[in-house]
Formats: structure tokens, sequence, C-alpha cells
């Protein structure tokens, strides 16, 4: 029975969606793992300016992660997006109908928010508006008779308000 407990353990976290994922060279946390925290919460332990993290969020060691700025999640999207849907920088959206690229990020990354018919991966970035909101990346997939997709980053409230339903974009060098 020990055994069978301890592999049913071990298939939980060995499953793609508890991994992280390297994309374009950046080795990026799963998100949902830091639900529940406010952008406040988060800049205690990860600098702002630089993005470098030194202590736990979550209680996990997030020690030489870094927190992704919005420009750096409008990249990780446009890795699942065709040329003609690309994010610039700052705050932008993309949305697909029929999006192969939404199902395929969603196969990476765990949910932050799940509905039947909705699944959404959002993420505080450490970039901050000029009045202080602070930016957050979402990629949502909604499925059934169609396939869409949106990826978006945008205003959040943030800043001292944490969520269940937004966690945090952090990532490591690939080596």
């Amino acid at each position: 029975m020990r055994d069978k407990i301890f592999a049913a353990v071990l298939l939980a976290f060995c499953s793609p969606l508890f991994a992280d994922h390297i994309v374009n060279g950046k080795d990026w946390s799963q998100p949902n793992l830091f639900t529940g925290l406010s952008w406040n919460d988060i800049s205690a332990v990860c600098n702002p300016d630089t993005g470098l993290c030194d202590g736990d969020l979550n209680g996990i060691d997030v020690t030489g992660k870094i927190w992704a700025s919005v420009d750096e999640v409008n990249g990780l999207f446009n890795s699942f997006l065709p040329m003609s849907a690309q994010l610039g920088s700052g705050p932008a959206t993309s949305s697909e109908f029929n999006s192969s690229g939404a199902p395929e990020f969603h196969s990476f990354f765990a949910p932050t928010l799940s509905y039947s018919s909705l699944q959404s991966v959002s993420g505080i970035t450490r970039s901050l508006a000029p009045l202080g909101s602070a930016w957050h990346g979402t990629a949502q997939h909604s499925f059934g008779e169609n396939i869409n997709g949106a990826f978006t980053t945008a205003l959040a409230d943030t800043r001292s308000r944490a969520s269940t339903e937004i966690g945090v974009w952090l990532y490591a060098t690939a080596p």
C-alpha cells in the first residue's frame, strides 16, 4: 500500500503540470504554485527592478529565479502565437478563433482558474503601470465546439490584494 501511495505522489509531481518548462532559453515555473500573493508580497522576496528573487513564496524557495516583466511574459506568449498575432511590448491582447497556440500553452502550464469549458493561467508580473497598478499576464483557452484562445497582458488590482486565481510569472535561465 505504501508503495502505491509513493507511486501516486511521484506521478503527480513528475507530471508536466507540476514541472517547469523551457521556452526560448527561460525555464518557466508554474504560476499556479504561487497563487494567493499580492504584488507587494512578491516584491518583498523578488526585486521589482531586476526581478531577482531571494527567499520563499508560498513555502517554495525561489532564490535565483527571476520575476518576469510584462515584456518577458509577452515573449513567452508569442512563442505560442502565429507571427500575425504576436504581442508587442507593454500591455497587449491577441485572440484567436480555433486556436492551436492556446491548447498547446495549456498542455505545459497548469490552470490558475478552471471551469467546465474554460481554463486560464494568470500571473502577476513585476511591471507597474504609470499610476502604480500591477500588470499581469493571462492565457485563456475555451474549448467545446470551437477552440478559442486569448493571450493578454493587462492591469490587475493585485498591488496590495491577493487572488487565488492569479499566480506569479517566474523563470530561471535555462542551463
